[in-house]
């Protein structure tokens, strides 16, 4: 999904409250247009669009907000996310001779699609209207103290998880997906009083959380499968230890990639970058 709107005239100077009413009013609106695409019919690219809108607008609760709606937003995302790795999964399945797997994979994509309509149709019922009311809490402008603070957070959380993803096991660097998606959108928030963050989600984010995604979604591949030879018929099992094996070597090839982009990342030194542009009280 590409960057949201510019939200024009926001400088460091500029007041939160005023700059937090604008941009959040960008994402809700976002998001408001994808769940009209997606209750037309659960397609593949309109749920992971929208999957990004509520990261956005999450990020934006939680830095201007407090976290009051954030529950609601992330069961939203939830449901979303049961769904999208399905529809994944079903587009793996493609590739394996594993029809009884590929029936479940569908029949559990029924009950979790018709769960994401009720997520849906309360969310737009209950939790956008509380949103739309909420008042912006905290003083100061946005390129102030209480900004930079919540930046230098993030910067550590991802620093933190850096200095232990060398092996990119499933845990660490889901971990670090999460720590980069976090400072990923909280960075586009800030863009404008600190342009060094905008210029670093886009060039030095975004290929990393790809990279990142697509291992994760490996990895929930894998489980599945795993899952499946635990209870596999004697004729399933042979063709399912080749799509294991297949899916074994996707994953490395993977987690290569990824560990290259980590080094790339380290190497440059962008933490130690945008630590720089952030200093000051």
């Amino acid at each position: 999904m590409a960057s949201p709107p510019a939200v024009h005239g926001l400088s460091a100077k500029t007041k939160v409250r005023s700059a937090a009413v604008r941009l959040l009013a960008v994402r809700v609106e976002g998001v408001r247009r994808l769940i009209a695409e997606v209750q037309a019919g659960h397609p593949e690219e309109a749920i992971h669009d929208l999957r990004v809108a509520l990261r956005r607008l999450r990020a934006a609760l939680v830095l201007f907000f407090g976290r009051e709606q954030d529950r609601s937003v992330k069961s939203l995302a939830d449901a979303l996310g049961a769904v999208r790795d399905l529809q994944l999964r079903q587009t793996w399945l493609g590739a394996a001779d594993l029809p009884r797997l590929d029936e479940q994979t569908r029949e559990q994509l029924a009950r979790d699609g018709a769960a994401l309509d009720r997520s849906l149709r309360r969310f737009r019922r209950r939790t956008l209207p509380a949103i739309d009311a909420l008042a912006p809490c905290g003083k100061g402008r946005l390129g102030g103290r209480r900004m930079r603070r919540a930046m230098r957070r993030r910067l550590r959380a991802v620093e933190r998880r850096l200095a232990r993803a060398d092996s990119l096991d499933p845990v660490r660097a889901h971990d670090l997906r999460i720590a980069g998606r976090k400072l990923r959108y909280q960075s586009e928030l800030l863009a404008a009083a600190f342009p060094p963050l905008g210029r670093a989600a886009a060039e030095e984010l975004v290929p990393l959380q790809d990279a990142l995604g697509a291992l994760h979604d490996a990895d929930a591949h894998l489980a599945a499968l795993n899952a499946f030879l635990d209870l596999a018929r004697p004729e399933e099992v042979e063709l399912a230890l080749v799509a294991l094996a297949q899916l074994v070597a996707e994953r490395e090839a993977l987690r290569a990639s990824a560990a290259a982009l980590v080094d790339r990342f380290r190497r440059r030194r962008i933490c130690r970058e945008l630590r720089r542009s952030l200093a000051g009280r």
